[in-house]
């Protein structure tokens, strides 16, 4: 999809994105741009996690900038094998992930500590990812990424090695750690979007819920001022 139109689409408030979506698709269908139109009707509305993190790229500059920064950092010293620099990163992200938390938690209403924890996974991972970094500067990103697994692989890159024969270390060893922490990562990955699709549809049955009470209110308002206006 044309990043202008990405652009109209993951910009907008949260509850106008259906809205404009619709409006959107329409309008480039009657300008004869059949196949961008179908683009955005297939467009998902964003989760709330996804929606704050594209909100904050764009109003929140600073603290995205180091985030990617220091994400950025703690790729390479992992590429490279660079204890200190690892550290050095990571507490540079950590940093910069608490001050997203708390602009999350002013931009969100009410958000619970699960919605803060997820918007802060999805900075977290999108930014330890070099394609999803880049969506996530522009504020368009359009799902919340999978689990970058840094933490898993930091162990494995900065483990001790206790057993070495001459210049060598045991590689069958450590081909079975690697082994088993990707086998508990892939299930650690397939648990979390389990749990998410969970939340997800938790959040949209509360939202229903909300929704029917706000409506159940409105009827109660209505029926007191015909009370009254009847002189009951």
């Amino acid at each position: 999809m044309d990043e202008a139109l990405q652009d109209e689409l993951y910009s907008a408030p949260l509850d106008e994105f259906i809205q404009r979506r619709t409006a959107l698709a329409k309008q480039l269908k009657a300008d004869g741009r059949a196949d961008e139109a179908a683009e955005v009707s297939a467009a998902r509305k964003p989760t709330v996690p996804v929606w704050a993190a594209n909100q904050l790229a764009r109003r929140n500059r600073p603290a995205v900038d180091k985030l990617l920064t220091a994400s950025g950092e703690l790729r390479k010293s992992l590429g490279k094998g660079d204890r200190d620099a690892f550290t050095k990163a990571q507490q540079g992200q950590a940093d910069a992930l608490r001050k997203l938390r708390d602009a999350a938690k002013s931009l969100l209403d009410k958000p619970t500590d699960a919605t803060l924890e997820r918007v802060v996974a999805t900075f977290r991972d999108a930014s330890s990812d070099e394609e999803l970094a880049g969506r996530l500067a522009a504020g368009r990103l359009t799902e919340e990424p999978e689990p970058s697994g840094f933490d898993t692989l930091a162990g494995l890159a900065f483990a001790p090695s206790h057993a070495r024969q001459g210049k060598q270390a045991a590689p069958a060893g450590r081909s079975r750690k690697l082994a088993q922490a990707r086998a508990a990562l892939k299930e650690a990955k397939a648990k979390q979007r389990e749990l998410e699709h969970a939340a997800r549809e938790a959040e949209r049955v509360a939202g229903q819920a909300r929704k029917a009470a706000d409506q159940a209110a409105r009827a109660v308002e209505k029926a007191e001022a015909e009370v009254e206006a009847s002189g009951g």
